[in-house]
């Protein structure tokens, strides 16, 4: 996905709850992780282009992740099965 000028990937998608978000050489500073009502349940302070999220606590279901970096925050639906 590009969003203005930013690469950036979240796999593998749907997954156990072992997530990789990978940028192109931006750094990402901060990842929050919502439940489908938009409730934050974590987050994760990040000093890293790639970064492995572990969410295998968490139920099954949806849930988006939010991953500022630079001055922008991709949001992502991911899937934990």
């Amino acid at each position: 996905n590009d969003i203005d000028g930013l690469n950036w990937s979240v796999y593998p998608n749907p997954s156990n709850g072992i997530f990789t978000i990978n940028t192109d050489k931006n750094i990402i500073s901060e990842i929050e992780v919502y439940n489908c009502i938009g409730e934050q349940l974590q987050t994760f302070a990040i000093n890293s282009d790639k970064v492995s999220l572990n969410l295998s606590t968490f139920a099954k279901g949806v849930y988006i992740i939010k991953a500022k970096c630079l001055d922008k925050v991709f949001t992502k639906k991911i899937l934990i099965n």
